[in-house]
């Protein structure tokens, strides 16, 4: 069920997700894209294979037939199709930045938790790391946000805004988002999985567990229902712990992992 059990059929089920109807009602587009991300890993270029991307032309194509021979020639190749469409595990790092820890906002619970994220991240046995950055202008106490909580933090191009120098960001991709949860961060996954990434767990850390760990975590578990989201409680802290507490519970009745 993890691979390519139903690619025969127009449900599409990539990693447990149902990829049917995202690009077209019978899933036609989707399996478009998996044969193109196929051909990359097999060494030919898209020119060399006729798939065309039009739906309507696609509907002509026998795109199972198609399929197993993409599949057939991996396997000639000596190639496992197992290990290319193999799943991975993603670690979001979310808001550790000087204003939550040492600035602005911060707090003793943050700078507590600074060492166990840092080895958390240094000895990582996740696959990709993506850090997520709270990003505001200098407006932003004329925002909703600032109105309601009307402390300047983590503007843009300020020293509060920087990741904490303590963690290694290097090579990680670092996404700026303008309030508590990234709504775009569905979609960057969709790309990566378009691409052949594909996470059946999706780990945070971070802060703040009430605000921003809680919204990304839920934004996560309802675009992938089938993925495992998990938050590590010991590398997060809240504005207060009772209200960390408060969130992890909250996640957990969402059947959100809590380590």
């Amino acid at each position: 069920m993890n691979y390519l059990d139903k690619m025969n059929r127009k449900r599409i089920i990539i990693n447990g997700q149902d990829r049917t109807g995202w690009d077209a009602e019978d899933g036609t587009t989707a399996q478009i894209a998996l044969i193109k991300t196929l051909i990359r890993w097999i060494g030919k270029s898209d020119k060399e294979r006729v798939l065309t991307t039009n739906k309507k032309a696609s509907s002509k194509l026998d795109l199972s037939q198609e399929l197993d021979w993409l599949i057939m020639e991996i396997r000639e190749k000596g190639l496992c199709l197992e290990s290319i469409l193999s799943t991975r595990k993603l670690l979001i790092v979310v808001d550790m930045q000087e204003d939550f820890v040492r600035g602005a906002l911060g707090s003793p619970a943050a700078e507590k938790i600074v060492p166990k994220v840092k080895d958390k991240i240094d000895e990582c046995s996740m696959d990709d790391i993506i850090f997520l950055r709270d990003t505001h202008g200098e407006d932003y106490l004329e925002t909703q946000e600032g109105k309601l909580l009307p402390v300047m933090h983590c503007i843009k191009g300020t020293a509060g805004h920087k990741i904490i120098s303590e963690l290694d960001t290097k090579g990680y991709d670092i996404f700026d988002k303008p309030t508590f949860g990234y709504a775009d961060l569905k979609y960057e996954l969709i790309t990566r999985y378009d691409a052949g990434y594909f996470y059946d767990e999706i780990e945070l850390c971070g802060l703040c567990t009430d605000i921003c760990i809680v919204s990304n975590a839920l934004i996560l578990k309802a675009a992938f229902p089938e993925t495992t989201i998990t938050v590590d409680a010991s590398c997060c802290a809240g504005t207060s712990e009772e209200r960390h507490k408060a969130a992890l519970l909250t996640m957990k009745s969402c059947q959100v992992n809590i380590m």
